[in-house]
């Protein structure tokens, strides 16, 4: 019995040994101590720093970086990293910091006891330095592209590596921040002060407006000039209806002729017989020199009437009175137009053209399924349709 009781007794020692040397441990265990590492490599949005621990507090470290922030006493509920600890040094890197701004850094390491902070250490990024460009024109040519011009005026010292243009839909208004992240882009291989060039394909942006402006890029970023902004003219097709009229001719995307409503109905004739019109033209656009050169001939020989030239001189439509008899050429583009079905019902109508056959005779076009030209007497009484030139609508 004395022997079971002794047993019980170095059992409730031993215990009582362990239990009292674990509290001991415990109480041996600290915050660990770290120092802030001066900073490296400082530049206009990153920086290096880092820490030495001077002691782990007696446990093992369980992360360490620096902390930062743009207010003093940074903690890890700012800005922080989270770096790998050599022997008894760790090193940071920070990025995307603003340029030209005073940041403070410290280290911490924590280990299970909590989290400590070495010294504080402030900074001051350096100038981002970027070149100064301008965007210096922009024009619509022809044919949907845009002809933009760019200025760098100065590189800052620091070599260009890119230029080019950004531009989007819209006017410049509408595109104050335009930018690489949010437009189209185009490069130029110019990298040298001075002025570049580029042609903008304007396809995707037909009766709207396009913005454009110049950038340029160092190895520091991204410079931009002013926003330019230029309207884009609407393709127009056979048929539609601009310019007081129909189109029946286009000489490019935005150019053309158009002819006015009219039915045939009224009959005159062209001129006086033997008034002769000197050097007037078959070709298309000429139906504009021919009529005027008509009128002021007969003018000058004191012949007035109601001829076919000043129904079209003296006719305002749709908010134009610049219409006039079309050329022999252009009579006979008008009737290709009427063959696809785009005009009003002129069937077997004889119409006048502005071109002159002789002093007695001049030219004119029936509207049939041949579509015959034929040269008749000036006081023949036909049909007048009056066209007008467009550009650029």
């Amino acid at each position: 019995m004395k022997f079971k009781v002794y047993n019980c007794l170095v059992i409730i020692f031993s215990v009582f040994i362990i239990s009292c040397s674990k509290d001991s441990s415990n109480d041996n265990l600290s915050l660990p101590s770290v120092v802030t590492l001066e900073i490296d490599n400082l530049t206009y949005n990153s920086v290096e720093s880092g820490g030495s621990i001077i002691s782990n507090g007696g446990t093992s470290i369980i992360s360490c970086g620096v902390v930062w922030s743009t207010n003093e006493n940074p903690t890890i509920n700012d800005f922080k990293t989270t770096d790998v600890l050599s022997v008894s040094e760790f090193t940071s890197s920070i990025t995307n910091l603003e340029p030209n701004t005073t940041y403070y850094i410290k280290a911490y390491a924590t280990n299970s006891e909590g989290t400590s902070y070495g010294n504080q250490i402030s900074f001051t990024t350096n100038q981002l330095i970027l070149p100064v460009v301008n965007t210096i024109s922009l024009d619509y040519i022809y044919n949907l592209q845009c002809e933009v011009g760019g200025e760098i005026i100065t590189d800052n010292g620091i070599p260009i590596i890119t230029s080019g243009f950004v531009y989007n839909e819209g006017q410049a208004s509408q595109n104050i921040n335009l930018n690489l992240n949010n437009g189209i882009s185009i490069n130029n291989t110019n990298t040298s002060i001075g002025s570049f060039y580029s042609l903008i394909s304007a396809f995707m942006f037909t009766g709207s407006y396009i913005s454009v402006r110049a950038f340029a890029t160092n190895s520091q970023g991204t410079s931009y000039g002013n926003v330019l902004e230029v309207y884009i003219p609407p393709i127009i097709y056979i048929g539609d209806q601009i310019g007081g009229g129909t189109v029946f001719l286009t000489t490019g995307l935005h150019t053309g002729l158009v002819v006015a409503v009219m039915d045939g109905n009224d009959l005159v004739n062209w001129g006086c017989l033997g008034v002769n019109v000197l050097n007037t033209f078959n070709d298309v656009f000429q139906g504009e020199f021919n009529s005027d050169k008509i009128n002021n001939t007969h003018i000058n020989a004191a012949c007035n009437g109601n001829f076919a030239v000043n129904m079209c001189l003296n006719l305002t439509q749709g908010g134009y009175n610049d219409w006039y008899l079309p050329s022999k050429d252009e009579l006979n583009a008008l009737y290709d137009c009427y063959l696809q079905g785009y005009l009003p019902d002129l069937q077997d109508k004889k119409i006048w053209s502005s071109t002159q056959y002789d002093s007695q005779k001049a030219w004119s076009q029936t509207f049939n399924s041949n579509g015959t030209q034929l040269s008749e007497n000036k006081d023949i009484s036909n049909s007048v349709i009056a066209i007008r030139t467009f550009s650029g609508y």
